[in-house]
């Protein structure tokens, strides 16, 4: 079974029995638990994960699991916990850069991050990173860290694209979303995060915006960290996480869209372009 780690230096390993953790957890749930440097996740009928100082992975392989739907956890959730290991802080949310700016679009699953993101790069934008987009600070900036990702697109967003689907590989057996890889034609070097939009669907008619000041910018920060629940195992890398969100409060502008819950990617992509990204 071959897997690739989505970033470098990480070492996986295909081990024989379900991997455990060699110090305490300082968190224990029912599918994960984890300190400091150590995390492991039990996800049913696909694999075991053993993630350790940001550098070594362990997958131990259910009976009957396929190796898309491996890998689909190695690019999410375990490389999420290789990130927090690292002390990169990651947030839930598909970048792009678009008129020399770098932009992340995060919120909820569903609200149409990808989507959107695919909107933007199928006209002007440059794709970076989707779902995940890790950030730290460079020079005085917040840069984006470029994964080896691509976008995944549902069906209906595929048809509204335009994107021929024939070419496409699922993301898991028995799952109409798609690998696209069509955006990716072209690499941003070191890119500034400048623009960091929180998408949500109301159920008002038009679009609206909102861009919070203060703590609310925090918390809206704070809020979109990926796989945030582990930090609970992690209190250190928390502290840091703390400081370095107060200082990307103060140099991000931070937006609030609400789109319309009929309303589709382009027509939210549009919106952005004309209202937000000035």
């Amino acid at each position: 079974m071959e897997l690739k780690a989505p970033i470098n230096n990480v070492t996986i390993r295909v081990v024989t029995s379900s991997p455990s953790l060699k110090e305490p957890p300082i968190c224990q749930k029912r599918i994960w638990c984890a300190n400091e440097n150590e995390l492991t996740l039990q996800i049913e009928h696909i694999a075991s994960y053993k993630i350790q100082d940001g550098t070594k992975v362990d997958v131990y392989p259910h009976p009957d699991s396929d190796a898309d739907s491996i890998q689909l956890f190695l690019n999410g959730s375990v490389l999420g916990s290789v990130l927090h290991q690292r002390k990169i802080l990651p947030f839930h949310g598909s970048s792009f850069f678009y008129k020399n700016k770098g932009v992340l679009i995060s919120g909820n699953s569903g609200a149409g991050k990808s989507s959107v993101v695919a909107a933007f790069c199928s006209k002007e934008g440059l794709f970076v990173n989707d779902d995940i987009t890790p950030v730290y600070f460079n020079n005085g900036n917040v840069s984006i860290m470029p994964i080896k990702t691509r976008i995944k697109l549902w069906d209906d967003a595929i048809n509204l694209l335009g994107i021929d689907r024939n070419a496409l590989k699922t993301i898991r057996p028995l799952m109409e979303k798609y690998y696209v890889s069509e955006f990716a034609k072209q690499e941003v070097i070191n890119p500034i995060l400048n623009t960091f939009i929180l998408l949500r669907v109301h159920h008002e008619s038009q679009f609206q915006q909102e861009r919070p000041e203060g703590i609310q910018k925090f918390n809206y920060l704070r809020e979109n960290i990926y796989r945030k629940i582990y930090l609970k195992g992690m209190p250190e890398t928390e502290k840091y996480y703390f400081t370095q969100l107060i200082k990307m409060a103060n140099i991000l502008d931070v937006v609030v869209v609400y789109r319309p819950k009929f309303s589709n990617a382009i027509e939210t992509m549009e919106y952005i372009r004309e209202h937000v990204l000035l």
